[in-house]
């Protein structure tokens, strides 16, 4: 063999490490910017955009330090970083399908959210509602967000609601705030917020105020 062969030999296996690391470098943000999307869903919540801040701050900094070992230039670390932490931002708030709306159980009021379940405003004593996930959100004094603000839902739910008016810009449900600010949180929450078919399956039109049902 000559030494010429012998050191291409002795290179070789140095060459495929570099090579590995440099994919290494590349797939491990691309990895990272897909659990991230998986992680918080991207439906809207707000935390899909910290954990977008928080990726890409990890990787900016690993990114910017690691490839000027792999890619022997400050000018192509520098571009390697740039699309990497690009490739892994847009993974994170590419749009994930939702696949099938989850369905709402029947569920009592009685038991499922807190006295009175009379309902000061519509006049109705409600037997039954629909506990249905969802996202957490203002909850307001009508079916519109240019009504007054009453209180909140929490994230965690599943919150019941029970019954739905259909306006210009969706469908509003009639429920009570976990954390109330006036009125006793009762009011109306958007669609945007429940993660369900619209309109739930089976729910009732909420009645005019007054009107018993």
């Amino acid at each position: 063999m000559t030494q010429d062969g012998a050191l291409g030999a002795r290179e070789e296996p140095g060459a495929r490490g570099r090579s590995l690391r440099r994919a290494a470098g590349l797939l491990f943000p691309a990895a990272t910017g897909v659990t991230g999307n998986l992680a918080t869903g991207n439906l809207g919540d707000p935390w899909s955009w910290g954990a977008l801040a928080a990726v890409l701050a990890v990787h900016a900094g690993l990114l910017l330090a690691g490839p000027s070992r792999w890619f022997g230039g400050p000018v192509r670390a520098a571009a390697v970083s740039l699309v990497a932490v690009v490739v892994t931002g847009f993974l994170v708030l590419a749009p994930v399908s939702p696949g099938e709306a989850p369905a709402c159980a029947k569920a009592d009021p009685r038991t499922s959210i807190k006295p009175p379940i009379q309902d000061p405003d519509l006049g109705v004593t409600w037997e039954r509602g629909f506990a249905c996930a969802n996202a957490g959100g203002t909850v307001h004094a009508g079916p519109g967000a240019a009504t007054a603000k009453v209180g909140r839902l929490d994230r965690e739910g599943p919150d019941v609601f029970l019954c739905v008016v259909e306006t210009g810009d969706g469908h509003w449900y009639r429920t009570v705030a976990d954390e109330p600010w006036a009125h006793g949180g009762w009011g109306y929450i958007s669609e945007a917020h429940v993660r369900a078919e619209h309109p739930v399956p089976g729910m009732v039109p909420c009645p005019e105020a007054g009107v018993s049902r």
